[in-house]
């Protein structure tokens, strides 16, 4: 089975309908449905609060579901591929500000030499 169909039959067994769970997860009923008919997934933080609202664990959600698994591999490794980016910009600004300052020292210095003479 996979996480859609988990979801809606969990839903069921509570009794409750994709309104009462959109509004004590703040997202519309639209989303819960394109959830529960697999046309999209939530993210993490979004799957502990089902996880939470359900009284079910993440794995009972997940199980047997290989598409969502690879969906938040590929969101993980998209994540990874995000941070390294931020660090390199980083990085980047940090030479170029070194860059920057060096360059003002120097022409300082060349300037003081140059009075001096």
């Amino acid at each position: 089975m996979n996480f859609s169909d988990n979801l809606k039959i969990i839903r069921q067994q509570k009794k409750m309908t994709q309104t009462d769970i959109a509004t004590q997860l703040h997202v519309s009923r639209q989303t819960i449905s394109s959830w529960e008919n697999g046309r999209s997934y939530p993210d993490i933080g979004m799957l502990v609060q089902i996880s939470t609202a359900y009284d079910f664990s993440v794995d009972q959600l997940l199980k047997g579901d290989l598409g969502m698994l690879k969906h938040y591999e590929a969101q993980s490794a998209n994540n990874r591929r995000q941070q390294r980016l931020v660090a390199i910009s980083y990085d980047l600004v940090v030479g170029l500000l070194f860059l920057s300052y060096l360059h003002y020292f120097f022409a300082l210095e060349r300037r003081h030499r140059d009075d001096d003479h």
